[in-house]
């Protein structure tokens, strides 16, 4: 609302379609592909990366080569800031020494941005998080986990089992579906 073109790019449609509907209208949405994602990189003041990269994906969405293609005073917001991730210049940083620039190009790829405003965070995420803690006293963990695909997203170990596929895949070690652990262990 501050009067910046803002361009949001998504894959989900229906994600792009709801950000439409609910932000001003200074707000363009895109389908990220690599047609729209090149426009941006080229024409954009700041680029801020909010994607959840795959830590076993071998490519990026951002190369080395594109900065070289971007204003001389832009800047990367790498919220995510993987390293190996969806910007491949991007690398954690921390708030006593926020920035570096690559090819010209300043990054600011802070680990855990909201903990600079810690009181502001917890209270964010404990209001977020409480409707999921009352939902785990009125059914129980196990009930709650089963009956909830999201909370078994956010899953990595139950009763011993490795659930979560990423790690299991980084470290060769064995995955067990989140379902099928909590089912095993009646």
């Amino acid at each position: 609302s501050l009067g910046n073109d803002v361009r949001i790019l998504d894959i989900d449609k229906n994600k792009l379609e709801k950000a439409r509907n609910i932000f001003p209208k200074n707000l363009t949405t895109l389908y990220s592909n690599k047609k729209n994602l090149k426009k941006c990189i080229q024409e954009s003041d700041v680029l801020i990366n909010c994607v959840l990269w795959d830590k076993n994906a071998t490519g990026h969405l951002v190369y080395r080569e594109d900065l070289k293609k971007m204003k001389k005073t832009a800047i990367i917001v790498d919220v995510s800031c993987d390293e190996a991730g969806a910007v491949e210049t991007s690398r954690p940083t921390s708030h006593d020494d926020p920035i570096y620039f690559e090819e010209g190009i300043c990054h600011y790829a802070v680990d855990n941005i909201p903990s600079a405003y810690s009181r502001t965070a917890t209270e964010i995420l404990s209001n977020s998080t409480l409707s999921y803690l009352l939902k785990i006293t009125k059914y129980g963990i196990k009930n709650t986990l089963k009956k909830d695909a999201y909370f078994r997203k956010g899953l990595s170990f139950y009763k011993g089992k490795l659930t979560l596929k990423e790690t299991a895949t980084k470290h060769n070690l064995e995955y067990v579906d989140a379902l099928k652990a909590i089912e095993e262990v009646e």
